[in-house]
């Protein structure tokens, strides 16, 4: 179905230069001269892989491919794909690396994903904003660091590396943004 590119949302997959692509950021962008607005989106090629920056006119029209969704449970790895469970009707779904992409750090047992399709195929992997994950490699705390406002390198338990505050140490679970792989806070139990 045809869409204004100002109406882009993260999540939506759709058909450009031939080729179909998930969604992953927008952003609306001012022409400085008067010109209109550009909608600025990262997008990541279902076939490839790989990400993409593109800028639309605000005007563009976009092919938004009609999606089905289903929520679903992470289970295990089988191979190089992954399984994943239909929480509507337990039948099991399996879902190819190259389709997961570079999220596949996030997968961990029981986490709950949104599984979009498009004819029948899984296309794309939708995973919560935020999951949590434990600091396994980092610098010991500076002592009277809280007091200024200073960073350092991780190691999370799912090999992903981030930046942490200094007051972060290891064995520490913090939540982490899956969209841009940043810190968002440290982890509260019972939240």
């Amino acid at each position: 179905m045809k869409e204004k590119a100002v109406d882009l949302r993260p999540g939506w997959i759709i058909q450009y230069e031939g080729r179909q692509f998930a969604v992953l950021s927008t952003r609306t962008v001012k022409s400085g001269t008067g010109g209109g607005a550009f909608i600025q989106t990262e997008m990541r090629n279902i076939q490839t892989g790989s990400k993409a920056q593109t800028a639309f006119r605000s005007t563009d029209t976009i092919e938004r491919l009609s999606t089905e969704e289903l929520e679903c449970t992470f289970l295990y790895k089988e191979g190089e794909d992954y399984v994943f469970m239909n929480m509507e009707d337990y039948s099991q779904i399996t879902v190819s690396a190259e389709t997961i992409g570079d999220d596949v750090a996030f997968l961990s047992d029981g986490i709950n994903v949104r599984l979009k399709l498009v004819d029948g195929s899984v296309l794309a992997v939708e995973f919560p904003t935020t999951v949590i994950c434990t600091v396994v490699e980092t610098d010991p705390q500076i002592k009277g660091a809280t007091a200024t406002a200073m960073d350092k390198p991780a190691i999370l338990d799912n090999g992903i590396r981030v930046v942490v505050p200094s007051f972060v140490n290891v064995g520490e679970k913090i939540v982490i943004k899956t969209a841009t792989r940043e810190y968002s806070e440290r982890y509260k139990e019972g939240k």
